[in-house]
């Protein structure tokens, strides 16, 4: 890998934890909504700084490019972060159920008193 590679690698990390870092503050990211995004910089930072560890790494899990190793990793990294917002989704979706059914029995009660 380039060392100019390297340097770009670094300066996009940088650049998503500014970017992850200035949404938190405007409170437009949570702070555990922005934790894989900041792995993700930290991996970007990992692999720029450490190359042969993840050359090695692919051609050890069997792998025949570093390249292809780098790809299924992402993969399965938008996969689980796919899952956690499905969950996530699911559990808004039975409160707003709930709130939609509270809400609902609060009205009937009041048209009932008036």
């Amino acid at each position: 890998m380039s060392v100019l590679l390297r340097v770009e690698m670094i300066v996009l990390a940088l650049a998503i934890f500014y970017y992850i870092v200035k949404m938190v503050n405007k409170n437009a990211f949570s702070l555990r909504r922005s934790a894989p995004w900041l792995i993700v910089g930290l991996g970007i930072i990992f692999i720029a700084l450490f190359p042969d560890v993840v050359s090695l790494a692919a051609h050890q899990l069997g792998f025949a490019l570093t390249m292809n190793f780098l790809l299924f990793v992402g993969l399965v990294f938008v996969f689980v972060l796919e899952l956690m917002k499905t969950s996530s989704d699911t559990k808004k979706d039975q409160q707003i159920k709930v709130l939609i059914q509270e809400v609902s029995l609060l009205k009937k009660e009041v048209e009932k008193n008036d």
